[in-house]
């Protein structure tokens, strides 16, 4: 495989990695394994599960720090290559070996992406509203007004007319 150039954005830095040998995707889609209705959408049941980017790389002795402290710190990045483009990764994995070379080592860089969702919050005024009191008409037809009615505790609903009780349930 051809050595493509691959750029990582960080903090407004911008670091190629000129000499990865190869870069491998996987993107996947989780699909259900119940059933689910004919006449709806299936799309609300499929999840999406994050990018996942391998790269293998010879790297300087000296970019391996840079690395391993953008992976402990765990830096947003930016990855960039000529097939696609990850708006938010992080380093998920870094393996690294040191070979017969004085100044660089065999790497093995694993970005995971971060699925990010924007969060908007609405607002909204409300009127403040006051009662008064109104009639009310009962289920024998007469009406009472609210201060002559009470409620036990037993769901009875007790209403002194004129001096009399009348009882009855409210359903």
């Amino acid at each position: 495989m051809a050595t493509e150039d691959i750029v990582l954005i960080y903090d407004n830095v911008r670091t190629v990695l000129e000499t990865v040998s190869e870069v491998s995707y996987s993107d996947s889609l989780e699909v259900p394994q119940h059933k689910t209705a004919a006449q709806y959408s299936i799309s609300d049941h499929i999840i999406r599960n994050p990018v996942s980017v391998t790269l293998k790389m010879t790297v300087l002795k000296d970019d391996i720090d840079t690395l391993v402290s953008l992976k402990n710190q765990k830096k947003r990045l930016k990855f960039i290559s000529e097939t696609r483009v990850v708006d938010t990764v992080v380093i998920s994995a870094l393996n690294y070996s040191e070979g017969t070379s004085i100044n660089t080592c065999s790497a093995t860089l694993k970005l995971q992406e971060v699925i990010t969702a924007k969060v908007e919050s609405a607002s909204e005024s409300l009127e403040i509203l006051t009662a008064k009191p109104e009639e009310s008409v009962t289920a024998s037809g007469s009406s009472s007004s609210p201060e002559e009615k009470t409620t036990t505790t037993d769901g009875i609903t007790e209403i002194i007319e004129n001096g009399g009780t009348v009882e009855g349930m409210l359903g």
